[in-house]
């Protein structure tokens, strides 16, 4: 989806583009860098992520995200 950063807490009304990805509540809180990982919006927050997709995060680790992610809800 696409959000403005104010929506993460940041002070811009610059939009990005975002996706939420669940994760296993024990990690939450190391993930969450407030760069390219976030409190999710719009979600649960001790069960999911926002990742800001942009070329901040590394390619890999959206890709393990993203598995962690589909291995939690699946």
């Amino acid at each position: 989806m696409t959000i403005p950063f104010k929506r993460l807490g940041l002070k811009s009304d610059e939009r990005v583009n975002v996706v939420n990805l669940k994760a296993p509540p024990e990690e939450i809180e190391s993930l969450i860098d407030k760069r390219t990982i976030f409190p999710a919006y719009h979600m649960n927050k001790k069960h999911w992520i926002t990742v800001v997709l942009s070329d901040q995060i590394d390619f890999e680790r959206l890709c393990a995200l993203t598995q962690k992610s589909w291995d939690l809800v699946e």
